[in-house]
Parts: structure tokens; C-alpha cells; sequence
């Protein structure tokens, strides 16, 4: 899903738009149950983007982990495949 080439143009930008089938909503829900809280805060440790208020930071990031997860998995239990946007 981390893919995207949003244009940029004289009046902003086109958004990138793509689909992912039943099978890659599968596979993404399968890769979101592998990203622990402890990998977040890995990540947010060693972010250039780290601020002094981690358990802030933290809870933000793993509440939308959390979420994503939850859509991702209901997705793909219904068999359905998604379209996303970036832009």
C-alpha cells in the first residue's frame, strides 16, 4: 500500500488512486497483525520527526495502527477488495 506518485501541476496535484484486490487487502491485513506496539515505538524513536512528547506521539500512531487493522480485517474476512487514495 506504501506506493503512490500524486502530479503535482500548476492548479496543485492529481491524486494517485489504486485498487487492491481480495487477495492484497488479505495480504495487508496479514502484514498489519505483524506491526506490534513495539515496533511503533522503534520507529517513532528513531523517527527524524520525534518530538519530547513520545507517549502522545505513541498513542496517536498505534490508535490509527489499531484502526487500520480492525478495517483491513474486516475487509478481508467479507472478501472484499478496497480502492485508496493519496492526494
Amino acid at each position: 500500500m506504501f506506493e503512490g506518485d500524486v502530479a503535482m501541476n500548476g492548479m496543485g496535484w492529481e491524486a494517485w488512486v489504486r485498487m487492491l484486490t481480495p487477495p492484497e487487502v488479505l495480504a495487508v491485513a496479514r502484514d498489519l497483525e505483524d506491526v506490534s506496539d513495539e515496533d511503533v515505538a522503534l520507529r517513532l524513536r528513531e523517527s527524524h520527526c520525534f518530538s519530547r512528547d513520545f507517549e502522545g506521539e505513541f498513542d496517536y500512531v498505534v490508535s490509527y495502527l489499531r484502526q487500520a487493522r480492525t478495517f483491513a480485517v474486516n475487509l478481508a474476512s467479507e472478501g472484499r477488495g478496497m480502492v485508496y487514495m493519496i492526494g
